[in-house]
């Protein structure tokens, strides 16, 4: 860690830094973001790039808390004339202690243990990366991990939308809970893992109309929502169901859980 940086924002404003003054030549990060006074929002923008072409662009979620069990749910799955697109797994172990971890892939495929996870022990205080080489069908698939310390996770994933190259964060996600959430303008896909998954969804048009439907299934269940719908309200969820939404467009490619 380095010494903490202290800043003032005044009211009603905001500022910006970029992330390379914070500690100049590191490649992988993690940033903590504590308010002393006031009320502050924060946000990380990743932008990338080689020379003049572009590689694409991601708002970073945040995480509220590290945990001993990290569900991330809506991780993209890309499938070109190489293969399959790599993932990046990025931990931190923010206590004082080593932390040992294990791993589950849960996608329509079946579920599994990614290949050198399972009982690796993850140094503390320092941000490690692990790639994950992925040998399925196109598609999205959940990353379950376990851990006997609290860690921060997300996975970092190459695409590609209308042979335009981007990239997504995969943040995980807490348990679902009833709330609603806006969809004007987006036609996103959601995402469900958890065991024997069941849940309502109720989705209200711009006409004014409605729609209820059941979600169900073992470790991931996918739904599309369809084009109209400017809000979904989940409700009677069962324990231990996480969700994300996945959203392509011309533009890019973004993940955002739903918290």
């Amino acid at each position: 860690a380095i010494s903490p940086r202290t800043f003032t924002i005044k009211a009603n404003s905001y500022i910006s830094m970029k992330l390379a003054t914070l500690d100049p030549g590191s490649k992988k990060i993690a940033i903590h973001v504590r308010t002393r006074s006031g009320r502050v929002n924060g946000f990380v923008v990743d932008e990338r790039g080689k020379g003049l072409a572009s590689l694409g662009g991601d708002l970073v979620n945040p995480i509220s808390a590290a945990a001993k069990v990290v569900s991330i749910p809506g991780i993209p799955q890309q499938v070109g004339k190489k293969g399959p697109s790599p993932h990046t797994l990025r931990l931190f172990v923010p206590g004082n202690i080593d932390a040992r971890i294990s791993a589950e892939i849960r996608s329509n495929d079946g579920t599994f243990a990614p290949v050198g996870i399972n009982g690796k022990l993850i140094d503390h205080k320092k941000t490690v990366e692990i790639p994950l080489d992925i040998q399925m069908a196109a598609g999205t698939f959940a990353l379950h991990i376990s851990s006997d310390q609290p860690i921060l996770a997300s996975v970092f994933s190459p695409t590609k939308v209308k042979k335009k190259k981007d990239f997504v964060w995969s943040t995980p996600a807490t348990e679902l809970t009833e709330f609603t959430l806006a969809t004007s303008g987006v036609t996103p896909t959601l995402v469900f893992t958890g065991k024997q998954l069941r849940l309502n969804l109720n989705l209200l048009f711009l006409n004014g109309k409605s729609r209820s439907l059941t979600i169900s299934g073992d470790d991931i269940a996918t739904f599309d929502i369809p084009d109209g719908v400017r809000g979904v309200t989940f409700s009677r969820i069962s324990r231990g169901t996480y969700g994300a939404a996945l959203i392509a467009a011309k533009s890019g490619y973004g993940s955002l859980p739903l918290n």
